[in-house]
């Protein structure tokens, strides 16, 4: 329903108190709409993600004066070349927090002692053996690797391959946690990845996201890319024994695989 406003108010919104009317401004009109209470699934993710984020203050709120100036130092530092802009001290806080609390790592009250990484230089998408699967090889100029590793999200499928994916799409491609993370492998080495939270079948459109994490969880720029998904009938799968394996090794370890012939997919 249209509402008219008049002089000197030129526009209202927001809920009518407990009512289950709303007001919502679309362009320089106002219209009245039946309120919906907003979803909130309280999946496992979210909640995680919420426990995350509290820790944080809270531990943000304990830290000392020199505490709180080294993380200032260190965001004003390294901000803008890793995140594109300049974080506060809080925000890049939180950010490390949060990768550590990923991993399963404890909180780190002292600035890192490590630079945030590079970019990933590309992805470079390999035949998968099945809907779950993702196969990725990840080029980057990091020669030391053992004090880094790496997380990938995804987006579902898209309903079209004429549909871009979009960034508020993309999830750790397993779940929030350990098992989203991988040892950084040199870049001609592909990662296998079974489980994955969304299935994409051939021909689909997906979305795949690779950020580089050091050892003390301080995350680099992520590097965005989307493929068709192309699944290659006779591959050897990895079975779920296998991934599990994968993930309760040493993340800071250099895993060894065999790689792929031929690399299939595209950068950004």
């Amino acid at each position: 329903m249209k509402i008219e406003t008049s002089f000197p108010i030129a526009a209202v919104s927001g809920r009518l108190g407990d009512s289950d009317v709303v007001i919502v401004k679309r362009g320089n009109k106002c219209y009245a709409r039946k309120y919906s209470p907003p979803k909130n699934p309280q999946t496992a993710d979210q909640v995680a993600v919420r426990r995350f984020l509290a820790n944080a203050t809270k531990a943000w709120s304990s830290l000392t004066v020199r505490q709180r100036e080294g993380w200032a130092d260190y965001a004003k530092r390294y901000s803008v070349s890793a995140f594109g802009q300049e974080l506060n001290p809080y925000n890049m806080f939180s950010k490390v927090q949060y990768y550590r609390q990923a991993l399963g790592m404890a909180l780190l009250l002292d600035p890192p002692t490590l630079a945030p990484p590079p970019r990933p230089a590309a992805i470079i998408q390999r035949p998968a053996a099945t809907t779950d699967e993702f196969r990725f090889v990840l080029q980057h100029s990091i020669a030391k690797r053992d004090d880094y590793v790496v997380t990938f999200e995804i987006t579902p499928a898209m309903p079209s391959t004429g549909r871009k994916p979009r960034s508020i799409e993309f999830r750790m491609i397993r779940h929030v946690g350990a098992a989203s993370f991988f040892a950084l492998l040199a870049p001609t080495h592909p990662y296998i990845i079974s489980g994955a939270r969304f299935e994409v079948n051939h021909g689909q459109r997906y979305g795949v996201r690779a950020r580089i994490v050091t050892a003390e969880g301080v995350p680099g720029e992520v590097l965005e890319t989307d493929f068709v998904k192309v699944i290659q009938w006779g591959l050897r799968p990895n079975r779920p024994d296998e991934a599990d394996a994968e993930v309760e090794t040493d993340l800071f370890s250099v895993q060894a695989e065999t790689p792929c012939d031929s690399p299939e997919g595209k950068d950004s």
